[in-house]
């Protein structure tokens, strides 16, 4: 990850499946779209909070081991030092947030956690929650 810039695109080389934009940035703060096309890796940010509110998909953030539903309109805060992960659960292709990151995020500020792993909800339709699974239990 390199320095941070209004409209820089970050992108992790090791995970692909999210990207995060900066949309601006004060002396204060910054804000960021943040697109998930399947989960983020277990991480926490050692010197910023962030206020994550969901404007598309939706899914679960695990958030020091408490799962919370989330979706479009929902506001959650992260308080720095807190392991936390978001996983994708909805019919749109990706989920995706406005993150505001205090002190401005610099984009380097991402420890990777170990936590264990999680039920995946499945969708059997659009129309069709489905049900949880346990790892490697079929449909």
């Amino acid at each position: 990850m390199g320095v941070a810039l209004a409209g820089v695109v970050f992108v992790a080389a090791a995970n692909p499946d999210f990207e995060i934009t900066e949309l601006r940035r004060s002396d204060k703060e910054s804000v960021h779209r943040v697109r998930i096309w399947t989960q983020e890796a277990p991480h926490y940010h050692a010197s910023h909070d962030s206020v994550v509110t969901l404007v598309q998909g939706g899914g679960t953030l695990y958030l020091n081991g408490a799962g919370h539903p989330l979706k479009v309109g929902d506001r959650i805060e992260i308080p720095r030092k807190v392991p936390h992960y978001y996983v994708h659960q909805s019919t749109e292709p990706f989920s995706e947030a406005l993150v505001v990151f205090t002190p401005p995020y610099d984009g380097k500020d991402r420890i990777p956690v170990q936590v264990p792993h999680r039920q995946v909800l499945k969708f059997k339709s659009a129309t069709e929650q489905g049900q949880i699974l346990s790892p490697g239990e079929k449909a």
